[in-house]
């Protein structure tokens, strides 16, 4: 996991841009990211938005704050929808959407906050 990086002003952000959100500069580069961090909020989903989603009803819509900061939206994954609260401890992981491409999702380790 990547995170986008402004040297100019040392902030992170995602997702990424043309410029710093918080400078305008636009000379970014990327970082890792420790791919760890906590359960911000979440619902868990039990009716399917879409007939691609039918079958992994009930799963966990969660904005998910990483140690470095930076805060995003993914699924809590491999664990019981019920279990996942606020300052569930989280590590990243990745699957394959449609067409192959890598998309991150989280799944509770630790102590859960």
């Amino acid at each position: 996991l990547v995170l986008q990086h402004c040297p100019r002003c040392d902030r992170l952000q995602h997702y990424p841009r043309s410029w710093c959100t918080r400078c305008l500069g636009d000379r970014l580069d990327h970082v890792d990211a420790a791919g760890t961090g906590v359960v911000y909020s979440c619902t868990v989903v039990r009716r399917h938005p879409a007939p691609a989603f039918a079958a992994r009803v009930p799963y966990v819509l969660a904005i998910v704050e990483l140690d470095e900061g930076v805060r995003l939206f993914a699924n809590v994954v491999d664990c019981d929808p019920e279990s996942v609260t606020i300052g569930t401890r989280v590590r990243v992981a990745f699957e394959d959407a449609d067409g192959g491409q890598p998309v991150p999702v989280f799944t509770p380790f630790g102590d859960g906050g």
